[in-house]
């Protein structure tokens, strides 16, 4: 059975969905109205590294998430509610500006920007 929200997301994220042409999912954004795939946060440091050098990206902590699209922007960007399987495990790494790279499989499909944390008795 499908989700059709989430029960306690954690924060207000825009997402932007790589294309096919850039590694992301042929078939485009998902159209589900929640969507559960895996992520990790990037650091500062990850990210310059990634930069500098042509190599796949080490996920220390891959991380179970869901995304809830709430507007969509353009036809690559959506700002979304998102949620994890386990908060407590995204907790330590979750502020407002931090990066995600959310994945299907070992592919990066979306990267994600905090823009507001939610307090914990948030409702839809």
């Amino acid at each position: 059975m499908a989700m059709s929200n989430i029960e306690k997301p954690v924060a207000m994220a825009i997402i932007r969905w790589l294309s096919a042409a850039e590694g992301g999912r042929k078939a485009g954004p998902p159209l589900a109205k929640v969507y559960m795939a895996t992520a990790f946060f990037l650091t500062d440091k990850e990210e310059v590294d990634r930069k500098q050098r042509d190599s796949p990206i080490l996920a220390t902590t891959l991380l179970s998430i869901l995304i809830q699209k709430t507007s969509q922007i353009n036809k690559d960007e959506d700002r979304a509610l998102i949620g994890f399987l386990a908060p407590n495990l995204a907790r330590p790494s979750l502020y407002k500006g931090a990066k995600i790279l959310i994945t299907e499989g070992p592919k990066i499909v979306a990267n994600a920007v905090v823009k507001e944390l939610l307090p914990s008795d948030y409702s839809q």
